[in-house]
């Protein structure tokens, strides 16, 4: 599926690469890290690659597909390739699956770089073509372009909308993975914020997180790192809880709203935050449980977004400080204990829209984590996702609201965000 990838769409013939939304693509990425050597496996998938753009009636959708779906030979693949698939849609989103030829085929990835895919087949299934890229590219890739020719017609450019938004080393894009979240495109912390030089928030796999903050130094510190840097929304939140929600691979059945959707550390074993990793394979890294970039857990520390890139300890570890004070005297179903998100009553404060799931039939053995609402005269501070010793509380869409707007937490942190502004624009 690829409908909640449908952000931005360019009104516009274009014949190369490039949009001209703003703010996307146009951050200097002379210092951004190179993606690490390790990449997941790929499976029957439902991650769109890039998002399709309206070019003169037609455009391409592209996904990590598996040679199964695709029905090329096994043989035609060697062990260091994967398989990239191509559809042709008109402008009312219809397969189109003859009548045209494609030809001068380029792939861009996150680097900028364009290269001439192998092309394994052409007009096969309802693929308009099947492309072999190296295994090592496969979750760079943000941009296919091709000519597409109608009968007699000349050519013309067709493509994918690029989707990459030019993060800062270490941090995640982040499509709106449901249009009601009312957050645009942003990139996140790819992990929880540690305490850095001169006391600046990092966003690095070493060194455990930096707790006992305030929500409000928390923001004046994300601030402090510079132009379009903040503490993260709680529309943020819920824009990255509802891409991962409806996404089969953070599903321990590879099927969404089946199974549950793993929690992190949250078993408080062991009894304390832990550092991540920069491999993307020991998603497990510390918990003491196994398991990889492939292999479910409950304790599985990241979970995957849009174009495979992956956020850690999303739930679980610390919780987290969001920008969001709802009103003490306004809470959803007040109480202090924990409880299933799905049995609270929103209120004006907090619609449903502002902490609930996709699907409301979700509930804590589903993965999705817990409330703690605390009474209604206390608190207001909101926490997401849960910590290492909450168990099921824990999860994507926990919340808890007992903390006061001045108080810290020796288990709460927080995670900073980047938007682009417009002087990023080129």
């Amino acid at each position: 599926m690829y409908h909640f990838l449908k952000v931005f769409t360019c009104i516009a013939v274009v014949m190369s690469f490039g949009c001209s939304n703003t703010g996307f693509n146009k951050k200097d990425k002379s210092n951004q890290k190179e993606s690490t050597p390790e990449q997941s496996e790929l499976k029957d998938s439902d991650k769109t690659v890039a998002e399709p753009q309206m070019v003169g009636g037609a455009f391409l959708v592209c996904n990590p597909e598996s040679v199964t779906s695709t029905g090329v030979s096994p043989d035609d693949l060697s062990a260091e390739e994967a398989i990239l698939a191509c559809e042709v849609r008109d402008n009312e989103d219809n397969v189109v699956s003859e009548g045209f030829q494609l030809s001068s085929v380029g792939v861009m990835t996150d680097s900028g770089e364009v290269f001439e895919p192998r092309s394994l087949a052409y007009t096969i299934k309802s693929w308009a073509m099947v492309l072999a890229i190296q295994s090592d590219l496969i979750d760079r890739v943000v941009s296919v372009k091709a000519d597409i020719q109608f009968g007699d017609q000349p050519p013309t450019a067709i493509s994918t909308q690029e989707a990459l938004l030019g993060c800062p080393e270490n941090y995640t894009p982040v499509l709106a993975g449901d249009p009601t979240t009312n957050a645009p495109p942003f990139c996140v912390a790819t992990y929880e914020m540690k305490q850095g030089a001169d006391d600046k928030p990092v966003s690095q796999a070493a060194g455990r997180p930096w707790v006992a903050i305030t929500k409000s130094d928390a923001m004046d510190r994300c601030a402090d790192l510079g132009d379009g840097y903040s503490l993260m929304t709680n529309d943020q939140w819920m824009a990255i809880a509802r891409t991962i929600e409806l996404n089969p691979e953070n599903w321990s059945s590879g099927r969404v709203n089946e199974g549950s959707i793993n929690r992190g550390h949250s078993d408080n074993s062991p009894a304390q935050s832990l550092q991540a990793s920069v491999n993307r394979r020991e998603a497990c890294f510390e918990t003491e449980q196994t398991c990889s970039h492939v292999a479910w857990d409950s304790q599985k520390r990241t979970h995957v977004l849009t174009f495979n890139h992956i956020i850690w300890d999303f739930a679980g570890n610390v919780h987290e400080h969001v920008d969001w004070q709802v009103d003490t005297s306004d809470k959803a179903s007040p109480q202090n204990a924990w409880t299933e998100l799905n049995s609270t009553l929103p209120t004006q404060s907090m619609p449903a829209i502002s902490y609930l799931p996709t699907n409301l039939d979700l509930n804590r053995s589903h993965g999705i984590g817990g409330y703690f609402p605390g009474r209604n005269d206390q608190g207001g501070t909101v926490q997401r996702g849960g910590s290492y010793g909450d168990n099921a509380n824990t999860g994507i869409y926990a919340l808890a609201l007992d903390l006061a707007i001045d108080a810290m937490h020796t288990v709460t942190g927080f995670r900073c965000v980047w938007t682009p502004t417009s002087d990023d624009d080129g």
